[in-house]
């Protein structure tokens, strides 16, 4: 047998067992990981062909059937299109929601644009610190124009705007910085907003969280938990563990149980990875699991220049390294990231903007978000080019974007113009 084909089956059993506890993982586990990156490097990405081979034949037939209805002209007309399945949800159905991509070239292509930035600050002691805020940024037929910014997140989930915040709670004992969320349509303002108690006491611990992405219903957190230092406070030399988790938004709407947080119990979204088939994700409470899959339960959501795509937490951190993560090479389901990719070339882009480490397009054509280590840059767009610049924002080195989320229905762009420039203007 393989050596290698050996060590791949001794990782999966030991890493089947869920998401990592407090413990994390025993030093038998991580020399195993240690020599397996040691190894043999992260597998390149299928082609294309490799992929279309493990189609079934009745799917290949379909899709043959499909284009030859739609050259006999029984298709859906040219530049229109749809895609509803952002917030789908299996249990209650599919709600409309404000981020239904659908436009027609009729008419003027609208976009409203939704984006968050977060901004790491390190303390005194070595602690990090973050910071948010949310732009609304619009474009019609006219070049794009910033309509309102505000702090803090706010993430448009169906056709409601949802508040999205990570603060201290007090229980008595520890520090605790957790998010939370709540609906801006059934809770105009709320006095506390973040929702933590704990069952057994209170354990002396630190906990810290941060989000890493926030789109369609889910959010990436990075959970820091540490033993205090020798009078409660942050010590550089506590025992620390660093991992990622990922929550749906309803979920951070819920109160939160101290206990299950910091076990690493609560329920969350679980990634799904199967064998040509886009990454989905699961609630882990759900009963109809896809069997078959390897189920990612420590995961994250992060950036390439130009898309979006997926971690896996091999190693988690410490007091003296950052975590080991590992990309996973599924392309993302739409559920998880609705438009992912970019819609004009990389040499065209920095042609025009030579300074470019990221850029984004707008599903309708009509705008692009252009990222330098300094400036955001909004450009408008007509037949997949830029064309002139709409305004810039300055952004610093120790900023980054955790959060695009496009309307182009054009009544959809009107209630975010409307509900979510109210809303972060405040």
């Amino acid at each position: 047998m393989d050596p290698m084909d050996s060590m791949d089956k001794k990782l999966k059993r030991d890493l089947s067992g869920g998401p990592l506890t407090r413990n994390g993982f025993d030093e038998r586990i991580q020399q195993r990981i240690r020599e397996r990156l040691d190894h043999r490097a992260v597998p390149g990405r299928r082609s294309w062909l490799l992929r279309f081979g493990g189609w079934s034949a009745g799917a290949v037939a379909m899709i043959m059937l499909i284009m030859a209805v739609a050259h006999l002209g029984g298709g859906p007309p040219a530049g229109n299109r749809e895609q509803a399945i952002a917030d789908f949800d299996p249990a209650a159905g599919n709600k409309e929601n404000a981020g239904t991509l659908s436009y027609s070239t009729e008419s003027p292509p609208q976009t409203a644009l939704l984006i968050a930035l977060r901004k790491d600050t390190a303390g005194r002691e070595g602690e990090m610190s973050s910071a948010y805020r949310t732009l609304l940024v619009t474009a019609d037929d006219s070049l794009p124009k910033k309509v309102a910014e505000d702090s803090g997140i706010l993430m448009p989930y169906r056709t409601n705007f949802w508040r999205v915040e990570v603060g201290r709670v007090d229980l008595g004992q520890g520090e605790y910085q957790v998010a939370g969320a709540y609906n801006t349509q059934t809770n105009k303002k709320l006095d506390k907003p973040l929702k933590l108690y704990s069952k057994e006491g209170n354990p002396r611990e630190i906990v810290r969280e941060r989000i890493d992405y926030v789109g369609n219903r889910y959010i990436a957190l990075t959970r820091e938990i540490a033993a205090p230092g020798v009078k409660g406070e942050h010590d550089k030399r506590q025992e620390k563990q660093e991992t990622t988790w990922v929550m749906e938004v309803s979920q951070l709407g819920q109160a939160r149980e101290l206990g299950s947080l910091t076990a690493g119990t609560e329920h969350h979204a679980v990634a799904s990875a199967g064998p040509d088939q886009p990454l989905a994700a699961f609630l882990s409470n759900e009963e109809d699991m896809p069997m078959g899959t390897e189920l990612i339960h420590n995961w994250t959501l992060t950036r390439k220049p130009g898309r979006w795509i997926a971690e896996k937490l091999l190693m988690p951190g410490t007091a003296a390294a950052a975590p080991l993560l590992q990309e996973i090479e599924q392309e993302l389901d739409p559920t998880i990231v609705q438009h992912n990719q970019l819609d004009i070339p990389w040499n065209d882009i920095r042609a025009v903007e030579p300074a470019a480490v990221d850029a984004y397009t707008s599903p309708a054509g009509n705008l692009a978000v252009i990222m330098t280590d300094r400036r955001l840059l909004f450009y408008g767009m007509k037949d997949q080019s830029l064309t002139n610049l709409g305004f810039e924002e300055a952004v610093g080195q120790d900023e980054r974007i955790i959060m695009v989320q496009w309307a182009i229905v054009p009544r959809y762009v009107e209630m975010w113009k409307e509900q979510a420039g109210s809303l972060l203007t405040d």
